[in-house]
Formats: C-alpha cells, sequence, structure tokens
C-alpha cells in the first residue's frame, strides 16, 4: 500500500439527497466525473467516501465509491480489505484495488483475519464463508456455517475462535463458528436482546484483551445506550453490563442490572448517541464513532474513562459505517 501511512482509516456515508438534494462536498476526487451522483430529481443515492487520519491533521480522503463500504479490515503483512456489494478487495489507490473476489452473487456485510487460515466473510444471507487461504489464495467460498439471518460481525479472538453475531429477528445471537485451532463448531455465547421485538440494527463486536469481548447493548436491558461484556478475557461467557465506577470500567451481574443507572449518570455521552463500530488505537485507547457526529475517545490505553464530548474528529452530518486502524510498524 503506497498511499496510506499507519493511522486511522474510516468510511462514510453520503446520501447526497437526503442532505444535500445536490453533489456536494467530495468535487475534488476524479470519481465524481464518473456519474457517481445523484441529481436533485433523481432518487437517494449513497456514496462510500473512505477517509485516512493520523489524528493530528486535517483528515483526508483517499477513496470514493459508487457504494457503502461495510467493512474496513486492516490485516498486518496483507493489507486494508474491504467489502462492497458484491465483491471483496484490497486497498490500492482508491481506483485501481486488487479484487479478492466472490465467485457469485452475494452481500458481504463483514469481514475477519484468521491467522494461518486466511480470510473470512459473512453475508446478508445469513452465510460465513472461508474466502482466501493463509497465502491470499482464493479459495472458493469455503461454507463455514449458515445462519438464519443476516450476519452483521465477524470477529477472530487469538486462543479463542471465530464468533459471529446477527441482528435479526431470526437470528440476534452471538455464536461461535471456529475453535482455536480452526475447527467448525457451534456454540451459543449469548442472546443479544430480551425483548426480540426491538432489534439491534447493527452489532459491533470487539475484542480488547485487557477486558474480553464487549457489543454495544442497545436493547438488552432497556432502550438505553449501554455496552455488555459477554466473554471476559479469559474466554470465559460472563453476560454482563458495562458500567462506570471512579472513571474505570465496572461490571454488573446481569440479576442486579438496575445499577446500570450508575453507567448512564456517569457517562452520558453514550447514553445520546448510537455506536456504530470501535477501534483499539495503540497508546491512545478504544475508540468508537456514533450514528452521525464524529469519532469519540471512549477509555485511555490505561482503561480511565473519557469523558471529553468532543468528538476526536467530527464527521457530521454524515454516518461512519466501519473504522480500523492502520498500524505498519
Amino acid at each position: 500500500m503506497k498511499t496510506v501511512e499507519s493511522g486511522l482509516v474510516y468510511s462514510v456515508v453520503y446520501n447526497f439527497r437526503e442532505h444535500y438534494g445536490s453533489d456536494y462536498g467530495i468535487q475534488k476526487k476524479s470519481d465524481l466525473k464518473k456519474g457517481y451522483h445523484s441529481s436533485p430529481e433523481g432518487p437517494p443515492y449513497n456514496l462510500g467516501v473512505v477517509y485516512h487520519s493520523n489524528l493530528k491533521d486535517k483528515p483526508r480522503i483517499i477513496a470514493v465509491k459508487p457504494f457503502a463500504l461495510d467493512s474496513l479490515l486492516w490485516v498486518k503483512g496483507q493489507g486494508l480489505y474491504y467489502a462492497d456489494n458484491h465483491t471483496i478487495r484490497k486497498f490500492v489507490d482508491g481506483e485501481n484495488d486488487e479484487w479478492i473476489g466472490t465467485g457469485r452473487d452475494l452481500h458481504v456485510n463483514c469481514l475477519a483475519w484468521i491467522p494461518d487460515y486466511g480470510l473470512c466473510c459473512g453475508t446478508h444471507d445469513g452465510e460465513i464463508l472461508r474466502c482466501t487461504n493463509e497465502n491470499n489464495e482464493w479459495c472458493g467460498e469455503s461454507l463455514i456455517t449458515k445462519r438464519a439471518g443476516s450476519i452483521m460481525s465477524l470477529i477472530w479472538i487469538p486462543e479463542q475462535g471465530l464468533f459471529d453475531a446477527g441482528s435479526d429477528v431470526k437470528y440476534n445471537q452471538i455464536r461461535k463458528c471456529l475453535d482455536k485451532g480452526k475447527n467448525k463448531v457451534d456454540e451459543l455465547i449469548a442472546e443479544r436482546v430480551e425483548n426480540k421485538e426491538k432489534i439491534d440494527p447493527l452489532p459491533t463486536l470487539h475484542w480488547i484483551p485487557e477486558v474480553g469481548l464487549i457489543d454495544k447493548g442497545e436493547g438488552h436491558y432497556d432502550r438505553s445506550y449501554d455496552l455488555v461484556r459477554y466473554l471476559n478475557q479469559d474466554g470465559n461467557k460472563c453476560n454482563e453490563l458495562i458500567a462506570i465506577k471512579d472513571k474505570k470500567l465496572f461490571f454488573v451481574d446481569k440479576k442486579s442490572h438496575p445499577s446500570c443507572t450508575l453507567f448512564r449518570l456517569n457517562y452520558e455521552l453514550l447514553g445520546t448517541r448510537s455506536i456504530m463500530a470501535f477501534a483499539s488505537v495503540p497508546k491512545l485507547g478504544l475508540l468508537f464513532t456514533d450514528h452521525k457526529n464524529g469519532i469519540y475517545k471512549l477509555l485511555d490505553d490505561k482503561g480511565n474513562l473519557d469523558k471529553s464530548s468532543k468528538p476526536i474528529i467530527n464527521t457530521w452530518p454524515h454516518e461512519v459505517s466501519s473504522m480500523a486502524w492502520i498500524n505498519k510498524k
């Protein structure tokens, strides 16, 4: 990758008709001359605009796509992958990206890389597929498993396995589909919500070695925007609400969840915003994106709560659909 250094990459969805009614905001990219836009009278049209930021200078556009990018995944030694409506590609310069492929018509929602195994994807139709081998060679979409509803999150946890999550009335769970030896398993980790009529629109699974497997818990305990820890740092099931106490993470047993008000009282920022994605940044901490305002810092690198109400990157009024941290060292 020649054009992107270490830093944060994130994909923003532009809807011209909804926000502007005309072309706006990214005229510097030659892609706009290729017809990737809509007229004021035309239907709503989404563009996926990918930015790079070193978190010091102004973010710069590195790609404009005629579709929203559903997943950004950085793999050390391989590069930056992304998924569009029907294909998986590796970022080269934004225009001449390397086609990784899909052999048939898929809607890829999420990606995961497994060391010594290859690239995997989750689809809108509920399939979890192995797409490449450990040498990044296309292996014909080998089926790992199929769920009843859409796969919205995939995450490989070292020494634990491959975990998936959905946000569908038919499939609104977190499950384990490969063990640490890459053998197929089917283990229920948790039901993501108690009331299945109130479906959280997008799982955001994230692994923090010192904390465990977390997800936004929207609808899990009530309709506030809480966080839930489903596995602890040792990989054991815990299903706990994350609260904040004395600027530290605090875990509340599910049976005593009314005390989760401690979380909302101490950190009102998450009580007013919907989490879309997480990213862990070395020497900085844990970042999250909200629905239409920007990218915020949740925890510093010591695990302390960051109470700043200002985003480190302001993306309003555009929605951040995915982000990843590139570390080339």
